[in-house]
């Protein structure tokens, strides 16, 4: 059986580290919020090229903590694309706000601006980039439309850790790193996986990102004073530990899934009634 992400066996490519990492978490016995996890932060936030990076529970929790810093509530509109992950929509709903579903471009399955044009309204509080397949949106026009009409830019990155886009000064940045806040997913087949549930909001938002640290920590800043209503969203520390490791071997890992792509178009090109995804 081939599996589309080989979990095992790249497990086994790193087991000596992986096994190290969290044999040092089981004895310092500081499961949640332990060192590596402020560790790991400060390596996304500097691997991804904003200034704060906050793990949370699921990349849904991160769509979830944003939705929250950013005020979305009741009476709000915000645009996603009608084709991604249902989380997307769902934790918009959860905020008592209305999700509307814009169209995707049908080459690259992201977000189509001119659609999102066409659903601007005065209730339109923000909209939602799916990076999808690796494959960062068309930018520049959502910062444009963002700027005219006042609403936030938020990137869901979960499916396209690593990728580059556009800025909105127009210079090429990770992605995830070019909206007010960038959002992402640990789950174990993405591309930067964990061995559980796991996910991060990355801003460049100082106040932004304390306020989100704060709602995924049951709103408390400092212990046990509760300055709003917030959840319980942290990452393990064992995850955390995880990702450690194998971030530093993200880049060729990436490296491997453009080469193995890269094969698949070969081998299906000129073949009838298949059409190669666009890069």
């Amino acid at each position: 059986m081939i599996r589309m992400v080989d979990l095992y066996g790249q497990y086994l490519s790193v087991k000596d580290e992986i096994d190290a990492a969290m044999g040092e978490v089981m004895r310092d016995c500081s499961f949640v919020r332990g060192p590596q996890t402020a560790l790991l932060e400060e390596e996304l936030a500097a691997w991804t090229g904003v200034g704060h990076c906050v793990t949370c529970g699921s990349g849904t929790d991160a769509l979830l903590l944003a939705m929250t810093a950013i005020g979305v509530g009741s009476g709000d509109e915000v645009i996603v694309p009608a084709f991604t992950f249902g989380a997307v929509a769902e934790t918009v709903a959860m905020r008592g706000a209305t999700p509307v579903f814009a169209d995707v471009d049908p080459l690259t399955f992201n977000i189509d601006s001119s659609s999102v044009e066409r659903l601007i309204s005065g209730r339109t509080r923000a909209v939602v980039a799916v990076h999808m397949f690796g494959q960062p949106c068309d930018m520049p026009p959502l910062f444009e439309l963002a700027r005219r009409h006042g609403f936030v830019v938020v990137e869901d990155n979960a499916q396209s850790l690593g990728a580059r886009c556009r800025s909105e000064s127009g210079a090429m940045a990770r992605a995830g790193s070019v909206g007010l806040i960038g959002c992402t997913s640990f789950f174990p087949t993405k591309v930067l996986g964990c061995y559980g549930d796991g996910g991060a909001v990355m801003t460049d938002d100082g106040e932004l990102a304390q306020r989100i640290r704060m709602i995924a920590n049951h709103g408390q800043s400092p212990k046990y004073n509760y300055l709003t209503v917030g959840i319980n969203s942290r990452l393990d520390t064992l995850q955390a530990a995880v990702l450690r490791v194998k971030l530093r071997h993200l880049h060729d890992w990436i490296e491997a899934r453009i080469a193995a792509a890269e094969r698949y178009d070969a081998a299906l090109k000129g073949v009838a009634g298949v059409e190669c995804p666009v890069e």
